[in-house]
C-alpha cells in the first residue's frame, strides 16, 4: 500500500532478475565471459533491472493505493506513464543502432532512471509525512482528557 514498499519489492524482484541475467551473460555457450565484460555488466547494474522494476512497482502502488489490484490499475494513465518510460529506457539501452553513441546514451539513461527514482523517493517521503501528520492529529484530538465513549 505504500510507495517505499513498492520501491523495495520492485528492487528486490529486479535484482533477482538482473542476477540471473548477468549469470546467463557470463556463460555464453561453453565459454566464460571475460573479466572486463563481467565488470562492465556489474557497473551497468547501477541503473538497470533493479531500478526499472522498482519504478514500475512503485508506480503500480501509487495507482493502486488501498484498493484491490485490478485490470484498471494497469490501464491507469499515471501507471502507464512510468511503465512506458521504463520500457523506452530499456529499449534505448539495448538498441543496437545507438551502439556507437553508447558513451552518451548510457549516462543519459542512467540519469533519467535515477531522476525518476528520486521523484518516487520524494513522493514516498511526502506519503510518510502525511501519515505522520495524521497520527499526530489523532493523538492531539485524543488528549482532551474527557472520555465520552460511555
Amino acid at each position: 500500500k505504500r510507495i517505499f514498499n513498492g520501491l523495495l519489492i520492485g528492487a528486490a524482484v529486479g535484482t533477482g532478475f538482473a542476477a540471473f541475467e548477468n549469470i546467463q551473460y557470463m556463460f555464453m555457450g561453453n565459454q566464460l565471459a571475460s573479466m572486463s565484460d563481467a565488470l562492465i555488466r556489474t557497473l551497468y547494474s547501477i541503473a538497470t533491472h533493479t531500478e526499472w522494476c522498482a519504478i514500475a512497482t512503485a508506480a503500480l502502488v501509487i495507482v493502486k493505493g488501498s484498493k484491490n489490484l485490478s485490470t484498471s490499475t494497469f490501464l491507469n494513465a499515471k501507471f502507464l506513464r512510468f511503465f512506458v518510460l521504463v520500457i523506452l529506457i530499456h529499449m534505448f539501452w539495448d538498441w543496437n543502432l545507438l551502439y556507437n553513441f553508447r558513451k552518451i546514451v548510457i549516462p543519459a539513461l542512467v540519469l533519467i532512471t535515477w531522476l525518476t527514482i528520486f521523484v518516487l523517493i520524494h513522493a514516498g517521503l511526502r506519503e510518510v509525512k502525511e501519515l505522520q501528520s495524521a497520527v499526530n492529529n489523532d493523538s492531539i484530538s485524543n488528549k482532551g482528557g474527557e472520555d465520552y465513549s460511555n
